[in-house]
């Protein structure tokens, strides 16, 4: 980026920080005279009292770094590093720049995290304290994906696409402000014992959940689900925080940038062949290839059904010590729980080429699992599924005519007592 236009991003992002700074200046005041004429508060008052002040003590931590980060960028302009990485010392690209001035990360070497012990305080930060920038972006309300402020709101570019679609009234969007104040609020619940489930309700969009996978390392955060409160906030806390926040495929994209300011600037990682997809690329890891280990035990593998960076996520020991999968839905667990379908389009019931499903197979075929996660509360598989998946490949290989020889082989049925042995 050319110094100037780089001091010019930065003296504004400092001058908006000082304004943010005399703001919460002027409400600390204001609740210090509140407090000197509160005599007699109740309690529930006063717990009121001691939230507000953990709020503001969390924003004037996080404007304090936010100052200290732009001018040290401002140092760097100066002597003539700024706008290389401080890892490889290669160039950081404008759009990151633009985005985020200050940063001195390229996008494959996101800022480090904090220890796991302060990644349970103050990165879980409230929305107040680290959201409010992205309260009022714009929320397709379709597919749920968030955008820039700037976005042509005549049509949302992922619902334009045969894979989703544009609602029958028209494209409408809402926004985080906006869904909190209809009374949308976050469910957080385990979708098996030991594996929790973060959604939005009253349902909205897609009606997605995330899953929140654990491992060593940290949690990975998989998928995204609209909504982000502090009640999610918190109970993530409680669970350990999260470590990277890991997509399936761009109608999961949701709100996934205010996601990781949430949770302390983390990595997302995306697979490049979907980059085109991406509204918003704050903290965004695009990776390449069939496979990446993002934490140990957790592997992202690119499966390359419904998009082209089509992904899953496995789990190398699942809740059971056997494995699982992560699948949004690449690979969708139906109504019959036995089965599962690959779509192309799901809203337009387009089906997936057979050379694509047979990839995807293969690539899977190597790693074990017997449960399987689908997009949606209850939508999965906890025994057997690997075989799940490939039985329903075969069948869905039969009924369109495409040879199933091109699929990984069926697993062999037992064989039943009274059988001879086989030769």
């Amino acid at each position: 980026m050319e110094p100037n236009r780089a001091r010019s991003l930065l003296e504004a992002e400092l001058k908006q920080i000082d304004a943010d700074v005399e703001t919460e200046v002027e409400a600390r005041a204001g609740q210090v005279l509140e407090d000197r004429t509160a005599d007699g508060m109740d309690i529930a008052d006063s717990g009121s009292r001691v939230a507000e002040s953990m709020d503001r003590d969390l924003t004037a931590g996080t404007l304090r770094r936010r100052r200290e980060q732009v001018l040290s960028a401002l140092q760097r302009v100066d002597d003539g590093s700024y706008g290389r990485c401080a890892v490889c010392d290669n160039p950081i690209d404008d759009e990151r720049l633009t985005a985020r001035p200050e940063t001195d990360r390229c996008r494959d070497h996101p800022e480090p995290r904090t220890s796991s012990a302060a990644s349970n305080r103050e990165p879980l930060r409230t929305v107040r304290a680290a959201m409010d920038l992205d309260l009022d972006h714009p929320v397709c309300a379709t597919c749920g994906v968030q955008y820039e402020p700037g976005v042509d709101r005549s049509v949302c570019p992922i619902c334009a696409d045969d894979r989703e679609h544009v609602a029958w009234g028209g494209q409408q969007w809402t926004s985080l402000r906006g869904l909190a104040t209809n009374g949308h609020r976050n469910e957080v619940r385990e979708e098996v014992p030991g594996l929790t489930g973060i959604g939005t309700t009253p349902s909205f969009g897609i009606a997605q959940r995330a899953l929140l996978v654990p491992g060593e390392g940290g949690n990975v955060l998989w998928d995204c689900t609209p909504l982000i409160g502090d009640d999610a906030l918190a109970r993530i806390r409680e669970l350990g925080g999260v470590a990277a926040i890991a997509l399936s495929h761009p109608h999961y994209y949701s709100t996934m940038a205010t996601w990781s300011r949430a949770l302390g600037d983390i990595p997302i990682y995306v697979h490049a062949r979907d980059e085109q997809w991406v509204p918003r690329r704050d903290n965004v890891v695009f990776w390449e290839g069939e496979r990446r280990e993002i934490l140990p035990g957790r592997t992202l593998l690119n499966a390359g059904v419904h998009f082209a960076g089509g992904t899953v996520l496995h789990w190398d020991t699942g809740v059971d010590g056997r494995g699982a999968l992560c699948a949004g839905d690449i690979f969708t667990v139906v109504p019959d729980r036995r089965w599962v379908g690959f779509m192309y389009s799901y809203p337009n019931l387009i089906p997936e080429r057979p050379a694509r499903i047979s990839r995807a197979l293969h690539l899977t075929a190597t790693y074990r699992y017997s449960s399987l996660y689908s997009a949606w509360w209850g939508y999965v598989i906890t025994d057997d599924a690997h075989g799940a998946v490939l039985r329903s490949a075969h069948r869905y290989f039969e009924q369109v005519g495409a040879p199933t020889n091109d699929l990984p082989a069926l697993p062999r049925p037992p064989s039943a007592p009274d059988d001879p042995a086989p030769r």
